[in-house]
């Protein structure tokens, strides 16, 4: 190409190529970038929310149990004393 005026040479359009992949490049990164903060962040609350469920439920057989062991044991006293 000639240089004259507005004319544009081929060094000045690699250039420019190179600069609007850098963009895109960029802009993709950090598309990817708040994808994989979304989907730890959900990963991160189903932990939470699953281990809140084991609490729960730990705490739901530890009464039973213990409802069961005062069951057997008011048994056994009314055994003794009948």
């Amino acid at each position: 190409m000639k240089l004259a005026g507005g004319d544009i040479s081929g060094e000045d359009l690699g250039t420019r190529n190179l600069v609007q992949q850098n963009i895109e490049l960029r802009k993709r990164l950090d598309e990817e970038h708040q994808n994989y903060k979304r989907k730890l962040q959900a990963y991160q609350d189903g932990q939470q929310r699953q281990a809140s469920l084991v609490q729960k439920l730990q705490a739901k057989v530890v009464r039973a149990k213990f409802e069961r062991e005062v069951e057997c044991l008011q048994s056994v006293a009314r055994g003794l004393f009948a």
